[in-house]
C-alpha cells in the first residue's frame, strides 16, 4: 500500500477437474498450475517477511503485537479435519527476488525460471510426495533437484546437481566478521541427500557425492592485492554423515592454489587483520574464545572425529611471503608445489604417506617425503625435507638487520627430517651453506653483538662451504617448548661457541690441541723459531687451508724483564767473545779476565776492587744501614745474590748497563712475528692475504720455562 513496485504478481493460476465429496470431506484437485508469476521477499530489519505484515489483517497489523501468528485452537472449529488431495501441483517460470535487510549490507538472492513440481501432495501428510525443482540463481547458478518428502516423520531423499554457484550474494553474512573482499567464487555439487528425522540406526544426515570450489579468489583491500587464490578445490567419492558423524572422501583435488603472507610495516601478519571483524588489528582474544580453548583442553582426550580420505593430489600450489616491515623489503616463495599424500585417516595405527616436490624461488627444487598421521589422537609424522641451493640473498634484509651485515651471495641446502610419536618431537637439521659472502656492517640496532663474519669464517672450508648439523628435541606437551624457538637457540649457541673458542674449531680440524695453537713460543732473547713451533704452525697451516675464509693475526712479543736480560747477555757475549775464527767457546778463565777487563774499562779499577774485597762490602753496608744491627745482616743486606763471586757481580753490572732498550726489545717482538709470517708464507705456502702482523707488544715476567709466547690470534677475512 502506497508503493507503486509490486510484490507479488501471479498472472497465471489454474486449478482443474476439482472434486468435492462433502460426505467424506474430501477435496481432490487433480492439476494446479501457475505460470510467471514474480515475488519480492525482504526481511525487515527486525528479521520479519514483509508478507507477514502485507497480509495480516489490518486491525492486527496497527497493533503493537502484530500478527497472530498462532491462533488459539479452541477457537478453529471442532470435528473431522477436511482431506485435500492435489495430485499434481505445478509453478513454472517463477521468479523471485529475496533481500536480507537484517545485515549491514544487505543479501540479495534472485531466483528466476523457477520451475517447481509436487506430486502426491495430501494434507493428512501420511504418504511421501515427490518434489522436482529447477531453477537459475543469480543469473549463474543452476539448481536441479529433484527426490522424495514425507513429512510424519520426516524423511528426504534428494538427488542434488547445483553449478556455477556464485558466492559474492552470500558474502554479506560473513562481511560483518572479516575485513577481506571476496572477489570471484563458486560452488559445483552434485550427489544424494538422505535427512532421517525419526531415530533410527541410520545417521541424521546422509550425503553421498561430490563438492567443488571453483575460481575462487579473495583480495586484501588495504594492500590491494590477492591473498588468496584456487583455481579449484574438488572433494570426490565424498561421504558425509551427521550424528553420527563422520567423513570420507575417496580424492581431494587442489589445483593451482596461491596464498600470499604479509608482514605489514607494523608488523603485524596480514591474516591476523583479514580474519577480525571490521575495525580491529587482529582476532580478539574473547572470552569466548577462552571457554572455547578450556573446553578443548577438557575434550582431548576424547575420539578424534573419524575422518578417512584416500588421497590429497596437490597440484601447481603457489606460497608467497613478504615483509614490509623491513628496508629493503623481502619477498620469497614456493612454485610448482606438486603431490600427493595418500592414505589420511584418524585411526590411531594409520599413517599416511606424502611425496611432495616443488621448488622455491621458481629455480630451487625441494622435495617432502615421509609418513604422516596428522587425524589421529597421537599425532605422528616421519618426514624429510630437502631443499637444494636457495638463493640466500632473498633474505638477506634479515641478515643486515638481525647479524648486522648484509648477504650478498650465497646459497642454501637443507637435509630436514622431523619425527614426532607420543608427544616427543625429534629434529635433525643437516645445513650446507655455499659460497656466502657479506657485506659491510649495516650499524643496526637489532643486532647481534656476535662477531658474525668470524663465525661464517670458522665454519666455511676450503670449498667455500658451511656445513651444521643441529638436533633438536621436545616435548610437544610442554608450553614452554617451541621448536622454532630452540632451533634458533641452538645454533647461536654454535655460533657463540665458536668465535669464544675459534682454535677449539681450527683445532678439531686437525685433531690438535687447541691451547697450544694459540701461541709460538720462543727462547728468551730468540726470534728463532723452535723445532716443535714449526710443528704446530704446520698443523695451523693445514687448519688455514681449509678455512681460507679466516686470517691469521701475528702479534709479536718481547717480556721487558727476561728479554732484556737475554738481549745484554747477547750484547755482553758478542763483546766478551769477539768473532774467533776457530768457532770454539772462551775458556772459563778467560771469560772471567775479559769480563773484569770489560768492568774495569767501563766503572774503573776502583770499583772492580771494591767488588773483589768482601769488607769494603760489609763496611759500606753498615754505614749505610741505620737499622742494621750486625754485621751478618749488613752483609746479607749489602749482597744481593750473596753466592755471587766478584766477576759474577761484574757481569751483573755490565748487563744492566748494556745499554738494552724498548726499541731493541720491540725489535725481537717485531722479528718474532716476521719469523711466523715467513715460516707461514714461505715454508708452508700460506696465502700471503690471510697472514696479517699486529703491533708488537711489550710485558713484563711471561716467561715461563724460559720461554716468551706471542700470541696468535683468528679473524674473518676482508
Amino acid at each position: 500500500k502506497g508503493n507503486s513496485e509490486s510484490v507479488l504478481a501471479i498472472p497465471s493460476f489454474d486449478v482443474e477437474g476439482v472434486s468435492v465429496d462433502l460426505t467424506q470431506q474430501e477435496i481432490r484437485i487433480p492439476f494446479v498450475r501457475s505460470k510467471d508469476a514474480t515475488l519480492a521477499i525482504w526481511l525487515t530489519n527486525k528479521g520479519v517477511v514483509n508478507y507477514q505484515d502485507l497480509f495480516a489483517p489490518v486491525d492486527a497489523r496497527e497493533s503493537d503485537e502484530g500478527p497472530e501468528a498462532n491462533p488459539d485452537p479452541a477457537e478453529e472449529s471442532s470435528g473431522k479435519p477436511w482431506v485435500v488431495d492435489v495430485q499434481d501441483f505445478i509453478l513454472q517460470n517463477y521468479a523471485v527476488q529475496f533481500e536480507d535487510r537484517t545485515l549491514e549490507s544487505p543479501a540479495q538472492l534472485n531466483l528466476e525460471e523457477v520451475d517447481l513440481q509436487v506430486k502426491g501432495l495430501n494434507t493428512t501428510l501420511n504418504d511421501p510426495f515427490d518434489v522436482k525443482l529447477v531453477m537459475k540463481l543469480n543469473e549463474t547458478g543452476n539448481v536441479d533437484i529433484q527426490g522424495s518428502v514425507d513429512v510424519e516423520p520426516l524423511i528426504v531423499d534428494l538427488d542434488l546437481k547445483l553449478s556455477d554457484l556464485a558466492l559474492a550474494p552470500f558474502f554479506p553474512y560473513a562481511s560483518s566478521h572479516v575485513q577481506f573482499e571476496l572477489i570471484d567464487g563458486a560452488i559445483d555439487l552434485g550427489g544424494t541427500m538422505q535427512y532421517r528425522g525419526a531415530p533410527t540406526t541410520s545417521p541424521l544426515l546422509h550425503y553421498e557425492g561430490q563438492v567443488t570450489l571453483k575460481q575462487f579468489v579473495v583480495n586484501d583491500p588495504e594492500l590491494t592485492e590477492e591473498f588468496l587464490k584456487v583455481q579449484a578445490l574438488s572433494l570426490k567419492e565424498l561421504v558425509l554423515n551427521v550424528e553420527p558423524t563422520t567423513v570420507s572422501i575417496g580424492e581431494v583435488e587442489l589445483a593451482e592454489p596461491f596464498v600470499k603472507a604479509t608482514l605489514g610495516a607494523d608488523g603485524a601478519m596480514n591474516f591476523s587483520r583479514l580474519f577480525s571483524p571490521p575495525g580491529t588489528r587482529q582476532k580478539p582474544e574473547s572470552s569466548e574464545d577462552d571457554e572455547s580453548s578450556q573446553h578443548d583442553s577438557s575434550d582431548s582426550n576424547q575420539e578424534p572425529l573419524p575422518v578417512k580420505i584416500n588421497q590429497i593430489h596437490l597440484v601447481n600450489a603457489v606460497a608467497q611471503f613478504a615483509d614490509l616491515s623491513l628496508e629493503p623489503n623481502v619477498s620469497t616463495g614456493i612454485q610448482e608445489l606438486t603431490g600427493t599424500i595418500a592414505g589420511l585417516s584418524s585411526a590411531q595405527l594409520a599413517k599416511a604417506d606424502v611425496e611432495l616436490k616443488g621448488k622455491v624461488d621458481t629455480y630451487a627444487p625441494f622435495e617432502v617425503k615421509g609418513k604422516i598421521n596428522p587425524l589421529s589422537k597421537d599425532a605422528y609424522s616421519d618426514l624429510t625435507l630437502l631443499f637444494q641451493d636457495v638463493d640466500l640473498t632473498a633474505v638477506s634484509p634479515y641478515s643486515g638487520k638481525y647479524a648486522g651485515h648484509p648477504i650478498t651471495k650465497g646459497k642454501l641446502s637443507l637435509d630436514l627430517t622431523y619425527k614426532i610419536a607420543e608427544h616427543i618431537l625429534e629434529g635433525e637439521n643437516k645445513i650446507l651453506i655455499d659460497q656466502m659472502t657479506m657485506g659491510a656492517e649495516t650499524g643496526s640496532p637489532d643486532a647481534t653483538s656476535l662477531p658474525v663474519p668470524l663465525a661464517i669464517a670458522l665454519l666455511k672450508d676450503r670449498h667455500g662451504k658451511i656445513d651444521i648439523d643441529l638436533p633438536v628435541r621436545g616435548n610437544l606437551d610442554d608450553p614452554d617448548f617451541s621448536y622454532g624457538g630452540v632451533l634458533i637457540q641452538t645454533l647461536l649457541n654454535l655460533l657463540t661457541k665458536a668465535v669464544a673458542s675459534p682454535f677449539n674449531l681450527v683445532g678439531g680440524l686437525i685433531g690438535g690441541d687447541s691451547d697450544d695453537l694459540q701461541f709460538v713460543e720462543f727462547d728468551v732473547g730468540s726470534s728463532v723459531l723452535i723445532e716443535k713451533e714449526r710443528e704446530k704452525l704446520h698443523s695451523l697451516a693445514t687448519a688455514l687451508a681449509e678455512r681460507p675464509a679466516l686470517r691469521l693475526e701475528v702479534t709479536g712479543t718481547a717480556d721487558r724483564d727476561h728479554d732484556r736480560i737475554a738481549l745484554a747477555e747477547i750484547e755482553l757475549g758478542t763483546q766478551i767473545n769477539g768473532p774467533r775464527e776457530d768457532g770454539t767457546a772462551m775458556a772459563l778463565d778467560e771469560e772471567r779476565r775479559m769480563i773484569r777487563q770489560l768492568f774495569v774499562k767501563k766503572f774503573g779499577e776502583e770499583a772492580a776492587a771494591k767488588l773483589e774485597s768482601p769488607s769494603d762490602l760489609v763496611q759500606k753496608a753498615d754505614s749505610d744501614s741505620e737499622n742494621v744491627f750486625n754485621v751478618e745482616e749488613a752483609k746479607a743486606a749489602s749482597e744481593p745474590e750473596p753466592a755471587q763471586e766478584p766477576w759474577e757481580q761484574m757481569k751483573r753490572q755490565l748487563l744492566d748497563d748494556a745499554g738494552v732498550g724498548e726499541n731493541d726489545m720491540r725489535l725481537l717482538a717485531q722479528q718474532r712475528a716476521k719469523a711466523i709470517r715467513d715460516h707461514l708464507i714461505q715454508q708452508e705456502k700460506v696465502p700471503t692475504e690471510q697472514v696479517f702482523l699486529i703491533e708488537a707488544q711489550l710485558i713484563h715476567a711471561q716467561a715461563e720455562e724460559n720461554v716468551v709466547r706471542s700470541p696468535l690470534s683468528l679473524a674473518a677475512g676482508l
